[in-house]
């Protein structure tokens, strides 16, 4: 209704609640100082639907520009003209500059600290402060492509220029071309971001430092290069020490060159397969090769992959270059073995006669539990070979028989195992208690809650981990087995039989010989004891 929408104490009440709705308010509210004030203080952008007189009103421009300093744009002429009110907008958003007066648009002290907040403001300094380095070189200190709003005179200033492509070097293509020709400007840039090379004048590309700079920070911009530096020795060889996969972009002669080729396998042994054959074939770059890394066994010639030092090399770093091992070597017990012990996974590479062998399973799942399930079924049931998979990742108890499923002994190994392994405290902690619940026998997990349950009741048990579940089942101190129950106070039994060398008189420890079917009322602990 028109009459409430002119009331000032309604419109009063409404604006605290929600600036925005100052639009529905009559004309003579919103040129009223004190509801447009409160309106602003809750909202910032209220200040798009107020008359002419408040937005001249510096208390409620520096309670907008306080939010953000863009509300500026909405101020009178006067006050963009206002040092205080443009001061705090340009220290709460540096982009307000854009909304000053010309004249403060060319204050030293405003434009200052509008770039210390945005280095991009400095696109609104007035022409004479982009022109003036100390204002413009702390400005492409912090962001070097702020270069492109500097005067042209700084753009072709080489210390300007300098300090804008250190920070990034993309900025060199804001320079102009005297600087852009300048070999020490462009190093820098290429130092910091070998990509800029294709800004650098044309001039510049046939020199081998401009080229090695580029490359040392980037090694993909070797592809680039001019041929005579693809050709050169010296050149690749700086250029593999840095990053051995170069090798790639260099003439075939030189990838026949030995001392290049070592160079580039002891940098990283994979630049082996951009070799020549007969390098390849050469033992010792094959061994550089292989120290460094392992899987680099697979671009060896095959005579090399029969060599047994070779090998054991290899897999000693990267256990998985079984699979480019010889199918002699991969029946080797010393070469499965050390494969076997680095990664568990090599396992799968192994002759089916490895396989079969009981330590080359217990070394294999030792390192990764996990891969007891590809452990042949003559042996992935045996008990030592089982407990030292889970022992490894509790969660290779899936891969057991059902009977070992369901002993508590095995199951509690496994649950051991997960606190040494290092989970995070949240979400890989309920994923693991989540996954392992399943992994264990159904029916004695059924039996572990419904014991919870009677304890407990049910609402409390369905909102215990089966971590805590489990926990309580196996440290209850019972002395007994029993038959509703079995494995209940498993480790409590275990420990008083140790304790007693293995004889233990029940009835003279005075406690009943099994737990009651329903215990007695009240007398159900609130929280039973954890080991």
């Amino acid at each position: 209704h028109e009459e409430l929408r002119g009331d000032a104490n309604i419109a009063m009440a409404a604006v605290r609640q929600n600036g925005l709705l100052l639009q529905l308010t009559s004309e003579e509210l919103r040129d009223d100082c004190d509801v447009a004030f409160v309106a602003v203080k809750r909202n910032w952008r209220s200040l798009q639907f107020v008359s002419a007189r408040p937005r001249g009103d510096a208390r409620i421009m520096i309670a907008a520009v306080q939010q953000c300093g863009f509300a500026l744009r909405y101020a009178s002429k006067e006050l963009q003209d206002d040092e205080a009110v443009v001061m705090r907008a340009v220290q709460r958003n540096g982009g307000a500059l854009e909304y000053a007066s010309e004249r403060l648009r060319g204050t030293h002290r405003i434009v200052a600290i509008a770039l210390a907040e945005d280095e991009n403001a400095l696109l609104y300094a007035s022409e004479e402060l982009r022109n003036d380095k100390d204002i413009v070189i702390p400005a492409v200190r912090r962001h070097g492509n702020s270069l492109v709003f500097a005067s042209r005179e700084l753009r072709n200033d080489k210390e300007v220029v300098l300090e804008a492509v250190k920070n990034d070097g993309f900025a060199i293509r804001h320079a102009l071309a005297g600087c852009r020709n300048d070999k020490e400007i462009a190093v820098a840039a290429l130092s910091q971001n070998g990509m800029a090379y294709c800004y650098v004048a044309g001039a510049l590309w046939n020199d081998a430092d401009v080229v090695l700079a580029a490359v040392r920070q980037n090694s993909s911009t070797f592809r680039y290069a001019f041929p005579r530096f693809k050709n050169s020795r010296s050149m690749v060889l700086s250029a593999v020490e840095h990053d051995g996969l170069i090798l790639r972009y260099a003439t075939k002669t030189l990838r026949d060159v030995r001392a290049v080729v070592l160079a580039a396998v002891s940098q990283n042994g994979m630049a082996l397969q951009y070799a020549s054959h007969e390098l390849q074939d050469d033992e010792e770059v094959v061994a550089r090769a292989v120290h460094r890394r392992g899987a680099a066994l697979e671009f060896a010639s095959v005579r090399v992959r029969l060599l047994k030092k070779i090998v054991l090399a290899a897999v000693t770093q990267d256990g998985c270059a079984l699979q480019h091992a010889s199918m002699l070597l991969q029946d080797d017990r010393d070469v499965v073995l050390a494969a076997c012990r680095q990664n568990g996974r090599a396992f799968c590479y192994a002759s089916p006669r490895r396989q079969n062998e009981k330590d080359v399973a217990v070394a294999a799942v030792r390192q990764d539990g996990t891969m007891l399930k590809d452990v042949p079924l003559t042996i992935r049931f045996d008990a030592e070979v089982v407990k030292t998979a889970v022992k490894q990742n509790g969660l290779a108890l899936k891969h057991a028989s059902a009977e070992q499923r369901g002993n508590m002994a095995l199951v509690l190994v496994a649950m051991e195992s997960y606190v040494h392994r290092r989970f995070s405290p949240n979400s890989q902690h309920e994923d693991f208690v989540r996954r392992m619940e399943t992994v264990v026998d159904g029916s004695l997990v059924r039996c572990m809650r419904g014991w919870c349950e009677l304890m407990h009741g049910k609402l409390h048990a369905m909102c215990m981990s089966f971590l805590e579940v489990h926990a309580q089942y196996v440290a209850f101190p019972a002395v007994r087995p029993n038959p509703r129950f079995p494995g209940l106070g498993w480790v409590f039994r275990e420990s008083l039989e140790e304790l007693n060398d293995g004889e233990v008189d029940w009835d003279a420890l005075g406690v009943e010989a099994e737990w009651p079917q329903e215990p007695p009322p009240g007398t159900a602990p609130d929280r039973v004891r954890q080991e």
